[in-house]
C-alpha cells in the first residue's frame, strides 16, 4: 500500500513518515470492474485511490 500512495499524487510531497503512518491506518478493498462503489450525492466518508 505504501507504494501506492507514493504514486498518487495527493500524496507528493508528504512526508514518508505521515505516509506511513496513514498506511497504517488503511484498509484494502478490492471491486469488480464495473462495481458501483459509491452513489452520486452520498456523503463521502472514504478515500479511493
Amino acid at each position: 500500500m505504501d507504494e501506492v500512495l507514493a504514486r498518487a499524487a495527493i500524496f507528493q510531497g508528504v512526508d514518508p513518515d505521515a505516509v506511513a503512518a496513514l498506511c497504517s491506518q488503511l484498509q484494502e478493498v478490492s471491486f469488480r470492474r464495473g462495481h458501483k462503489v459509491f452513489n452520486e450525492g452520498e456523503l463521502g466518508d472514504r478515500l479511493y485511490i
